[in-house]
């Protein structure tokens, strides 16, 4: 197994063809006046703001940020494509978006996700070039027959299907359709991702995994304790093994994802059962190169999963 990594294409109004999911939220108008707590959205800016004071007439959202408005996140469908998954789009049935490609695509994932199954389609105009259907449930406790009648499925929150597994493969003039769940149930969906799948090396045995928590506790002088909850971030290290006629390339491309999210992983079919995928920022690169041809290499990876 290697090290994989879903690098993200940007989806932007020039590449987003077609969506189910339009966003219900009143458009922000000069000359309403809007209650502390109103909603409204502005589209040219794909945001959302919150109204935090009455009589709120003639201010400018983007303007006034502070001191009339507070920003509430991108609003659909772009509460997909915002980089962020804990901005989750829910609707009542399958949710259903298609993207022109240009560039090579390779991977494809949907990231905290409450759904059945994932799907994904490319077109090379109108004739379907591929189409994989995955389940999204953990059935790694069902073990034997017992446990087949006796244990209940669990869905997973991440979904991959990339070229390994499934022989994806899509490009420019092909256009990418993914949808999410089926008709009948709830859906929701924190990040849709697509792009080129880069591989560096081979994964080996080792890799640690470090939960941080932003939660805060105060006591007071009693010794009371309150605790705050708060988002918490997986520090993962990824141990790498590389040919050193292979360290510069992997190095210089690595640092290319540096300031950037992607998806980290070694397998698309264990990613959910072992906890080694990490959608993130890559925060540290060491290689150690040895005589022995072959190079040591430690990628750690901040991350949201």
């Amino acid at each position: 197994m290697t090290l994989k990594i879903i690098d993200p294409v940007a989806v932007t109004e020039a590449n987003l063809v077609g969506h189910n999911i339009p966003d219900p939220t009143p458009e922000w108008q000069a000359g309403t006046t809007y209650a502390a707590g109103d909603v409204v959205k502005v589209t040219p800016a794909r945001r959302l703001y919150e109204s935090v004071a009455g009589g709120n007439l003639g201010h400018a959202p983007a303007e006034t940020v502070g001191t009339q408005w507070i920003e509430r996140g991108p609003m659909s469908p772009w509460r997909l494509f915002d980089g962020g998954p804990g901005s989750v789009v829910t609707r009542s049935g399958q949710i259903d978006v298609r993207c022109a490609l240009t560039s090579l695509l390779r991977g494809v994932a949907v990231i905290n996700v409450s759904a059945s199954q994932f799907r994904v389609t490319i077109y090379d105009g109108t004739r379907v070039t591929y189409d994989q259907t995955i389940p999204l449930i953990d059935a790694s406790e069902i073990v034997d027959y017992v446990t087949l009648f006796t244990t209940p499925l669990t869905g997973v929150d991440l979904g991959i299907i990339d070229s390994d597994t499934a022989d994806l493969l899509g490009g420019p003039g092909n256009q990418v359709r993914i949808r999410i769940g089926a008709d009948g149930e709830t859906v929701s969906c924190g990040e849709v991702i697509f792009g080129d799948v880069p591989q560096f090396g081979v994964a080996v045995s080792g890799l640690s995994s470090e939960l941080v928590d932003y939660s805060q506790a105060t006591i007071d002088p009693f010794g009371n304790e309150a605790i705050v909850e708060r988002g918490y971030t997986f520090d993962r290290d990824y141990p790498v093994k590389i040919a050193n006629n292979d360290g510069g390339r992997a190095e210089r491309a690595l640092a290319r994802l540096r300031a950037r999210r992607g998806l980290y992983y070694v397998s698309a079919a264990t990613a959910n059962t072992w906890g080694i995928a990490t959608y993130g920022r890559l925060t540290r690169l060491i290689k150690t190169a040895d005589a022995n041809g072959w190079s040591d290499l430690n990628v750690t990876v901040e991350g949201r999963l």
